[in-house]
This record gives C-alpha cells, structure tokens and sequence, in this order.
C-alpha cells in the first residue's frame, strides 16, 4: 500500500463526496427565516456499517490513497496552512451539512442509508461504473443529526460525518453500480441481489469489530457566529440568540476547530487502536492545551495548595487527560498526581 500522503498526487481528479450535493442556498434561505428544519431521525445502526457513494474513483485508487480523506485533512497534510477562519469553517458540522466548506471540510459524508448512497452512486452520466462502499462504523464517526438537533439542514440522509480520514482496512467492500443497473428504480433491497459486490481483502475486523461511532457531538455543531466567512450577515444575527440558550452557550468561548481537536485527541485516538490515524491527526489536530486553565501542568511555586485540588471535575491539561486514557485511570489522576501532593513532613 502506497504511504497516505501521496493521496495528493493525485490533483487531476476531482474530489465528489455526498456531502458536497447539499443544496446550500435553499438552506441558508431556511435558517434565515428561522424556520424549524424538523426533528432529527432515528437512526439504525444494529449492524454497525454505514455507506458511501463514489462516483469519481476507483476502488483501486482510494486503496493506494490508503483510505477516504475529508478535503481539509488533506491539504494540511499536504503542507497548506490553512487560516483561523478556514480551520473553524472546516470544523463546524453545520457548514458542512450546509455544503458550505466543501474545500476546507474536517468531514467525511457517510450514511446509516444505503438508499441515500445508492441515489449519489446513481448521479453519473454514460458508462462509467460508480460504487457503494460499505465502511465499518468507527470511533471518528459523528453523528450529524444529533449533533444539529433542528438545526440539521439534512435530516434525510441520516448522515454520520468521519473526521479526517476513513482507513482503508476500515472498508469492508463495495458494491459496483453499472450503467446497466442505473437503468432501475426500487429501494436498496430490492436491488442488493442484482449488485457484485468485491470483498476488500486488507479489511481488518479485528481492529474495528467493537467500534461504534461517537453519536451526538454538539461541541462541534459549529453553528454560525460572529467572525464565520462566507456567512450572510442575517443569518449570523438569527443565531446570536441561539448562542444564549442551552444546549449551545456552553460551547460558545471555545473555537469549534480547538473543540475538534479534542475530539480527536480524547475520542479517536485513544480508543481506535489505529495509531496510524492518530500519528496523521496529530499533525492536523494540534492539542488545544492551550485553552485549558492549567496550560502547562505547572506547580504553583512557594508550596501553595493549587485550589483547584479540590475540584473533582477538573482533569488537567489536554496532555494529561490523553495519559489517563492510555492508563485506563480516572481523569485527573496524572495532574493530581504532579500538584496535589501532601505537603513533606520536615
């Protein structure tokens, strides 16, 4: 398998994901108006897989790639140093659903439906043959809806967005949709019989088997603010209010790509077991120590009792709440350890 950065020599294709077939005006104009844009749906996840359509490559490219890449995890990667406002705009789960980031998304769209999949894979023209992938569910799978609650712009396609990068062994297969086949209506279970379906051989069982996806993230629901580009000013002012209230005002000091990068270092990485994703979202997802209180874990100096001892929900610096996870002990134990110390007897 080709190493993951090479993914960018390929810059003569053109990067088509479901999420970039999102009908972003028609939204905007919705949450404008501020207009309910009704419940999230329940979604099934019994048998733990989720589906992506493709209509650009083939299954043999994204292989050599080493996997899927969201479109912002890849020009990082590829040494682009991407702005505040850009890292922000990519990380917010709400301008992604609205089609908005398509150049600087975190995500990557994929769906608990396979019908939603199976209308992108149908959306090509004349010969070519466009594929449905079948892709184990993952600890860096978020679920959309829940995230949005009534802000979600695309209830229906029950879409759990991947952040950065789906491995290839992550992939179980793929079924072919032919030109043949897109000649036929009917929901996905009346045509499942009729599609070949290619097991991938670097599938890894073993390492996904007990995954499930992280469900509801509203710390990155990154609704519009004040500061977001491409932003209609309107829209930004409907949402100011929205800010105030719960669930959401409790997120509102924090940047959403310092709240993503948490995710990543306290979510993924130290439950994934795939540490060549985590060595590639190290690089992309710097620590957001920096917004902790305790920045550096330092002691307080002149034998001074950190008042923050006596805090049972406080846990340290980014780094510290990682090492706890490695060490499968209570958050905070590693920063208490360093500061909390009883005094020495003299």
């Amino acid at each position: 398998m080709r190493f993951w950065l090479t993914f960018f020599q390929w810059t003569t294709l053109q990067y088509i994901s479901l999420g970039q077939a999102h009908q972003s005006n028609t939204a905007w104009s919705r949450v404008t108006r501020g207009t309910d844009l009704g419940p999230p749906q329940p979604l099934d996840l019994k048998d733990s897989f989720v589906w992506r359509g493709e209509i650009t490559r083939l299954p043999a490219m994204i292989e050599e790639d080493g996997g899927f890449y969201s479109r912002g995890f890849e020009r990082v990667l590829d040494g682009e140093i991407l702005t505040n406002a850009q890292l922000n705009k990519g990380s917010s789960l709400f301008q992604h659903a609205m089609g908005m980031s398509k150049e600087v998304t975190h995500y990557i769209s994929t769906t608990t439906d396979p019908d939603v999949a199976l209308s992108f894979a149908s959306k090509i023209e004349g010969a070519a043959t466009s594929y449905i992938y079948k892709i184990k569910t993952g600890h860096q799978m978020v679920d959309v809806n829940k995230s949005l609650k009534t802000y979600s712009p695309i209830a229906s396609e029950k879409e759990q967005a991947a952040v950065g990068f789906i491995p290839w062994d992550q992939v179980e297969g793929w079924y072919e949709i032919t030109q043949d086949e897109r000649r036929f209506s009917g929901k996905w279970d009346t045509r499942i019989n009729r599609l070949k379906f290619t097991k991938n051989d670097k599938y890894n069982l073993e390492r996904y088997k007990s995954q499930e996806p992280s469900g509801e993230q509203l710390q990155l629901a990154g609704l519009p603010k004040q500061g977001d580009v491409d932003v209609p000013a309107s829209t930004i002012e409907v949402f100011q209010n929205v800010w105030k209230r719960k669930p959401w005002k409790k997120y509102a000091d924090m940047s959403t790509s310092d709240h993503l990068a948490n995710f990543v270092w306290t979510k993924v990485c130290v439950k994934s077991g795939n540490e060549n994703f985590c060595d590639l979202a190290r690089k992309q997802y710097k620590n957001p120590s920096k917004q902790d209180p305790n920045e550096n874990g330092d002691e307080l100096k002149d034998g001074k009792v950190d008042p923050r001892c006596n805090d049972k929900k406080f846990s340290g610096s980014m780094a510290d709440r990682v090492r706890d996870e490695r060490r499968k002990q209570p958050l905070g134990s590693s920063w208490r350890r360093r500061n909390c110390k009883a005094p020495s007897k003299r």
